[in-house]
């Protein structure tokens, strides 16, 4: 039985990985390049948001183990139908007629926001593997109630990331790279009352700021790297952006459960401390200079 879950988990992933490269790619293609930002900021916002807030559906599961895994299958179909029956081809604004070598994570125009980017979902998957035993051990909770509190933080978590995304940041008219040094310092404090939080409300608003901290810094490292390459290389670093997240869930869930089992909450202490020294990096950093092409209009 286990040997089945497993299965069906790298089938998900296997299949599901796709989805955030290829809807990125298709808004570089549907845009033209002075909205570019814009929109990729919102695509982002959608993507950490789900993240955030698929966890939240865990509550379901007072219905039977199997429910929340139900809704998951129900609503992937539904999205299936939608993008068969309503989602136009890619109008291919541009020509990509420049043959390139292939994009390295290690270009130095955006490798700093790489680095950031991965260390970030790092300590969010560790923090996110972890939080729901956190409640059970730190409060006495019962698992059933555990499961309900961690449900609640997640709703928590992406109502502010929902509204610093969808509210501020689409606001803003300043560059990416101000949002990620104003977010970072709120994230380092949401994980600082976690670990320090002995009630219900601490934890809750913890993993509120922590939300509204990273719905601010996300637009740095995602949004940033697209304003320094060329058109035609858009394609491929929303590959390379999209597949950073997905590193750092698989680091982050590896190490936070090796280190739960030591002490629980060093986790949220070792977040805090690696996230405020990102910050100090992230001060460090200088605007880079944008991409600007003969025939497409600057952002």
């Amino acid at each position: 039985m286990y040997g089945l879950f497993v299965g069906t988990r790298v089938a998900l992933v296997w299949f599901m990985c796709a989805t955030v490269p290829s809807s990125s790619a298709y808004v570089v293609d549907s845009v033209p390049l002075a909205q570019r930002t814009a929109q990729l900021s919102r695509l982002g916002a959608a993507s950490q948001i789900g993240t955030m807030l698929g966890p939240a559906f865990a509550a379901f599961v007072v219905f039977g183990f199997l429910a929340p895994l139900i809704i998951h299958a129900t609503f992937t179909l539904l999205m299936v139908a939608l993008v068969v029956l309503f989602l136009p081809e890619s109008p291919k604004l541009f020509e990509q007629a420049v043959v390139t070598s292939r994009l390295r994570y290690f270009d130095p125009r955006y490798r700093s926001y790489i680095l950031v980017s991965l260390v970030c979902f790092t300590m969010l998957g560790m923090v996110q593997m972890t939080l729901g035993f956190y409640f059970e051990d730190r409060l006495g909770l019962s698992r059933d109630e555990a499961v309900m509190q961690f449900s609640m933080a997640m709703v928590a978590s992406s109502s502010a990331m929902l509204f610093s995304q969808l509210v501020l940041v689409q606001r803003w008219r300043g560059h990416p790279l101000r949002l990620l040094q104003g977010g970072l310092p709120l994230v380092c404090c949401g994980y600082l009352l976690i670990a320090n939080a002995t009630q219900t409300t601490f934890l809750l608003s913890g993993m509120a700021l922590f939300g509204f901290g990273m719905g601010l810094a996300t637009p740095g490292f995602m949004v940033t790297p697209t304003l320094v390459v060329a058109p035609h290389e858009q394609g491929a670093l929303a590959g390379i952006n999209s597949s950073i997240p997905a590193m750092g869930l698989v680091f982050g869930p590896l190490a936070g459960g090796f280190l739960y089992k030591f002490s629980p909450g060093s986790i949220y202490w070792l977040a805090a401390g690696v996230i405020a020294l990102l910050w100090v990096y992230s001060l460090l950093l200088k605007k880079p200079n944008p991409y600007i092409s003969d025939t497409e209009p600057s952002q």
